[in-house]
């Protein structure tokens, strides 16, 4: 409940713009309410809504303003903190590239970024410093402030680099191009959610238009219906879901950058986890055949009582359910293969420059523990594999052997490579598994990105759904007015 109070409260949403570095005055709130009042009333009238209807209209249009306001600045402000955070991680790998310590790096990135909270938390890193804490204790703050996987892997090769040595050069001009792909990636999938953007809210208004224009018809042939309080009811709560669809929308808009992977996604992962752990795939179409058929005896009893369209729909029924149970373990499974290709890459980023001061298994066993959740079992598993048995390729092979994943196959084998290889040859290994990375990080991010996408789309049905159905009301409304009068006539 205090939630809701907080996210109503005009204070607190001052106070968080704010926090997004911008000035927000109240007076604007309220500018901003009166031309919203102001275009209901005119929706209104078009819309030959009352005086109740449209006052409805209008508390809905109150409290969803506070949720746009925040959406338009929180869309600003992670835009602004991105564009911050690509600046930061070129500056310090440019720095570092000069001298390798991040002390000096960080003095000297700090005066080129713009965004007033990765200043402090620039700052606060450097005093943490000239107090003698630990490295990854002082670019804490950093990390998880942007909860960026780039960002926590480049720290930690820089830590690893400046407190044990070895080389470095290569690998940093690697980093740079991969966070140059990573940038016009993001910037190719801003452009789309952008155009994306557009036709949502071109839906919107054609909706309107055409809910607008079963209303002008309906005025030529009676005007019984407008007074009549379903169709009051019913075009408010058109106005209504409009204005909350709109909200949405924009708040879908306002995305991280930095990290695009969603609650749902990892709540959608434990699911399938779950369900791959537990079931076993025999069983399972053994089970749904038994059910078919149980279910199929029914069905033949029907056709034997002459019940014949009642058969029909009962075997479609079982069908349907035979189909669906005995496919999903399948498609569970594939669904899995999906995640783990998307994941796949960060965890590879992560693995590709610890093993630029460690050996395989230890560079695989530092790694299990941020690793994605899709991957963290499997990676447990390879690494207590390896440790049983170090100089055997078994282990390499039988990690995620049970999908089709040819490219993350060969770069498993190229990591098993490491360990025959000497130490210049190594060092060129790990290059080239670092920008196969590269490769395998721009399929995986156009996967995050589409999902999203697909999902976005999906809300372009909603006002088109809306407004039919509010066009099967008024002609329901227009049938009923015109038998009425016929019958009075």
């Amino acid at each position: 409940m205090k939630r809701w109070i907080k996210a109503f409260s005009l204070k607190n949403l001052k106070t968080e713009i704010t926090g997004y570095g911008y000035h927000y005055s109240l007076k604007n709130f309220f500018l901003l309410l009166l031309i919203l009042v102001g275009l209901i009333i005119a929706a209104g009238y078009f819309f030959m809504l009352d005086g109740r209807a449209i006052l409805a209209v209008c508390i809905t249009a109150l409290v969803c303003l506070p949720f746009l306001v925040r959406s338009q600045y929180k869309y600003l402000y992670e835009q602004q903190r991105y564009s911050d955070l690509i600046l930061y991680m070129e500056g310090i790998i440019f720095s570092f590239k000069r001298k390798p310590k991040i002390y000096d790096a960080l003095k000297e990135v700090l005066p080129t970024l713009h965004e007033d909270n990765m200043q402090r938390d620039i700052r606060q890193a450097i005093e943490a410093i000239e107090d003698a804490q630990p490295l990854d204790k002082a670019l804490k703050v950093l990390n998880e402030h942007y909860a960026c996987q780039r960002l926590k892997h480049l720290h930690s090769f820089l830590i690893n680099i400046e407190q044990i040595g070895g080389k470095y050069q290569d690998t940093l001009n690697v980093l740079l191009e991969d966070i140059h792909e990573w940038t016009q990636r993001t910037y190719r999938y801003q452009q789309d959610r952008k155009q994306l953007r557009l036709k949502l809210y071109a839906c919107l208004v054609m909706s309107l238009l055409i809910c607008w224009g079963s209303v002008y018809m309906a005025q030529a042939v009676t005007s019984g219906i407008f007074v009549a309080p379903i169709y009051q009811i019913v075009t408010a709560s058109l106005l209504i879901l409009f204005l909350i669809f709109y909200t949405i929308s924009e708040s879908r808009i306002s995305v991280d950058w930095l990290s695009l992977e969603s609650k749902n996604d990892r709540k959608e992962t434990e699911k399938i986890l779950r369900y791959l752990t537990e079931k076993n795939p025999e069983v399972v179409k053994k089970k749904a055949r038994i059910i078919s058929f149980i279910l199929c005896v029914p069905s033949l009893y029907l056709f034997y009582i002459r019940k014949t369209s009642f058969g029909i729909v009962l075997l479609i029924f079982v069908f349907v359910y035979f189909q669906t149970e005995s496919t999903k373990y399948k498609k569970r499974k594939k669904r899995m293969q999906e995640l783990i290709e998307k994941e796949y890459p960060d965890w590879l980023r992560a693995l590709g420059l610890e093993l630029q001061t460690n050996n395989v298994y230890v560079s695989i066993r530092n790694t299990v523990s941020d690793a994605p959740l899709v991957l963290k079992k499997p990676l447990e598993q390879l690494a207590k594999q390896i440790e049983n048995h170090p100089d055997s390729l078994q282990p390499y092979q039988q990690f995620l052997s049970d999908f089709d994943l040819p490219e993350i196959k060969r770069s498993v084998k190229m990591i098993a490579s490491l360990n025959n290889l000497g130490t210049s040859e190594a060092n060129d290994q790990i290059n080239k598994i670092i920008e196969q990375n590269m490769r395998l990080s721009g399929k995986a991010d156009d996967l995050k990105n589409q999902d999203q996408i697909t999902m976005l789309g999906m809300l372009g049905t909603v006002p088109m759904v809306l407004s039919s159905g509010k066009l099967v009301v008024d002609l329901f409304l227009i049938l009923a007015d015109f038998l009425t009068m016929t019958r009075l006539g």
